[in-house]
């Protein structure tokens, strides 16, 4: 695994977007802040993301 800016965004991104609870919770407001910088296609999802943000998602799931 290297640490590719881009690939850490999508993966934090997806991470964020399938476990946030709603408005109040913290990580929502993450989510938002990295939707300031970071405007990912719509066709975003697991199964588009490559070996390295693939590895970094699941390395975030696991902790």
């Amino acid at each position: 695994m290297y640490f590719d800016r881009f690939d850490i965004a999508e993966a934090w991104f997806i991470y964020l977007s399938e476990n946030h609870s709603g408005q109040n919770c913290l990580l929502y407001l993450r989510l938002c802040q990295l939707q300031k910088w970071f405007k990912p296609s719509p066709l975003l999802n697991r199964s588009r993301l490559n070996e390295n943000a693939q590895a970094i998602l699941e390395n975030l799931e696991e902790n």
